[in-house]
């Protein structure tokens, strides 16, 4: 699941995978805003079938809590 995260975030953002982490904050340490998170999500759930409520991805504070999130949908890979 981090792999998938590292895909998405290198593709849409320009993040190094190497700087996901799951202890990394999401906002201070990748530079991601509301809106950023938001597009994340529909990536997510375009590509990968995981749906996720926008509450619930936008009260993620770090990676680590994002997986979290995303540990419904380890089954499914």
């Amino acid at each position: 699941m981090l792999n998938i995260l590292k895909d998405c975030l290198s593709e849409l953002f320009y993040i190094s995978p190497e700087d996901v982490t799951p202890e990394a904050s999401l906002n201070r340490d990748l530079g991601l805003t509301s809106l950023d998170l938001m597009k994340l999500k529909e990536t997510l759930e375009e590509k990968h079938r995981f749906y996720l409520p926008a509450g619930e991805i936008l009260a993620d504070e770090t990676v680590e809590d994002l997986l979290k999130s995303l540990r419904p949908y380890e089954s499914l890979l």
